[in-house]
């Protein structure tokens, strides 16, 4: 199982509390450092239901799409506004942040038809990036 699969799948098993209190842990880790799934469990104590072979798999297509069809159009837009904007100081999402994205992102659209999927930039995720 892919790492950003295993936390796609541990993310639909947390509750909200647990979510927050793992990413206000996570801003406090050096920049790019994300906890895997495992250390998650472990540090949160949890034993998690065990995964489907085809939830894995489907999850799995879907992280290949997200980064196709989403992930690349933002960080091709935050490679274009970081030149302009991040002079003295960097704005830019971290890796923590496109982490905690996708994990939402795949709670939101996990088990829907591929035809219902909105495969756009989240227009919040494009204002944040655009307006750096």
């Amino acid at each position: 199982m892919e790492p950003m699969t295993a936390r796609g799948l541990l993310a639909m098993q947390l509750s909200p509390e647990q979510k927050e209190k793992l990413r206000k842990y996570e801003r406090t880790l050096p920049a790019g450092r994300c906890l895997t799934a495992f250390e998650i469990c472990q540090w949160l104590r949890l034993k998690p239901a065990p995964a489907a072979e085809a939830d894995t798999t489907l999850l799995d297509g879907l992280r290949k799409e997200y980064d196709r069809r989403i992930l690349w159009k933002l960080n091709k837009l935050e490679e274009k506004s970081h030149v302009e904007h991040c002079l003295k100081r960097c704005f830019c999402r971290s890796r923590q942040d496109e982490v905690h994205e996708w994990e939402d992102w795949a709670v939101d659209n996990f088990g829907k038809a591929m035809e219902e999927i909105e495969w756009g930039i989240p227009v919040r995720k494009l204002t944040e990036v655009s307006k750096k």
